[in-house]
C-alpha cells in the first residue's frame, strides 16, 4: 500500500512523520477496492528541509498531506498525455499545476499503423518532462496496490 512504501522506504521517513502528523495513515493503508485508489505526490527527504520539519503541527502537516493526495491513480504517462490542471478533492478551488514539455514523441512505424480490431491499439512512449506547481520536478513514480507516488525534487510550501 502507499503507507507501506512511506513505512519501508528510508528517504520517505520524513514525509512518513508528517502523514503520522496529520493522522491519515488509514486513508494511506486502505486496500483498493472500486474507486478508492490515490495518488500521493512526495519528495525524498533530502528536498524536504529540518526547519520545515522543526515546525511541523498538527494543522500544518493536515494541510500539507491533503494537497499531495490525488483521487484516482495519476501515472507519469497519464502526466504527459493529459497534463495541465489537476484537481484534489480536498482544494477543488485550487488546482495543482502540471506544466508538461514533451522532449520525444515516437513515430508509429508502418506495420503498427495496419494492425486488426482485435490487436491493442499502438501506445506510444511519450518522453518529457512535468513539473508539479512550478517548484516540483517529477522524478518517478512507484505503483501500490491502492495507488500511485509521484517522487518530486521538491514540493511548495517547503
Amino acid at each position: 500500500t502507499l503507507m507501506n512504501i512511506l513505512e519501508t522506504t528510508p528517504e520517505f521517513s520524513k514525509m512518513l512523520k508528517i502523514v503520522k502528523m496529520a493522522r491519515q495513515e488509514n486513508l494511506l493503508n486502505k486496500q483498493a477496492y472500486y474507486n478508492s485508489k490515490h495518488t500521493l505526490l512526495l519528495a525524498e527527504n533530502k528536498h524536504i528541509p529540518d526547519a520545515f520539519m522543526n515546525t511541523l503541527d498538527f494543522d500544518k502537516a493536515f494541510r500539507f498531506v491533503r494537497a499531495y493526495i490525488l483521487r484516482g491513480t495519476v501515472t507519469i504517462n497519464y502526466l504527459l498525455e493529459n497534463g495541465s490542471s489537476i484537481y484534489t478533492p480536498f482544494n477543488t478551488e485550487a488546482p495543482m499545476l502540471a506544466t508538461v514539455v514533451i522532449t520525444s514523441r515516437p513515430s508509429y512505424e508502418a506495420n503498427v499503423l495496419h494492425r486488426t480490431r482485435e490487436m491493442e491499439p499502438p501506445q506510444p512512449s511519450l518522453k518529457g518532462e512535468i513539473t508539479i506547481n512550478k517548484v516540483g520536478k517529477v522524478l518517478r513514480e512507484i505503483k501500490t496496490t491502492n495507488g500511485v507516488i509521484i517522487v518530486m525534487d521538491n514540493m511548495a510550501d517547503i
